[in-house]
């Protein structure tokens, strides 16, 4: 497998930007799976991801979210984390997207929580708030679904991830 450098650009909704530098595992008109390996620990809520996870993220233009499967490099689940999101644009080389803060976070367990529901702000548009809702709506229904398949998806590409280091 051709290693591809791929830059994954979040925007939040006050404007600020983060950017990861990503390696490209699938890409196709409408979506691209990225890998990207954590350099360091981080926490969320109460789940610990070590330094040296695997985040398969997964980017649809289609779609109001889009979602990181957390995984040890020995195929080990730790999470799926799926963010609310809107504007993803794709391109050769980078997937830009804009995080609306509503999360929703599924252990291997099967147990969920949604997080960040706080994080709207106040003012947010009538319009935006009936986006950022309806996709809230949208992954309840359809988390469990998602959550197989996305995992089944990075079980196949985990091999191709063996020679990044």
């Amino acid at each position: 497998m051709n290693v591809k450098a791929y830059l994954e650009i979040k925007e939040k909704l006050n404007g600020e930007r983060q950017q990861f530098a990503c390696v490209l595992m699938e890409q196709e008109v409408d979506q691209v799976v990225v890998l990207y390996r954590l350099e360091r620990f981080w926490q969320i809520e109460r789940l610990t991801l070590p330094k040296g996870t695997l985040s398969f993220g997964y980017f649809w233009t289609d779609k109001p979210y889009n979602a990181y499967h957390w995984l040890q490099p020995e195929d080990q689940s730790i999470g799926v984390y799926f963010n609310i999101s809107d504007q993803t644009r794709l391109s050769h080389d980078q997937v830009y997207w804009r995080d609306l803060s509503v999360d929703l976070l599924v252990t291997p367990d099967g147990v969920y929580h949604w997080l960040d529901v706080e994080e709207l702000p106040d003012h947010l548009d009538v319009g935006l708030r009936q986006y950022i809702l309806a996709a809230r709506k949208q992954l309840q229904n359809n988390y469990q679904i998602l959550v197989k398949e996305i995992e089944r998806r990075s079980s196949a590409l985990l091999p191709n991830t063996l020679h990044l280091g």
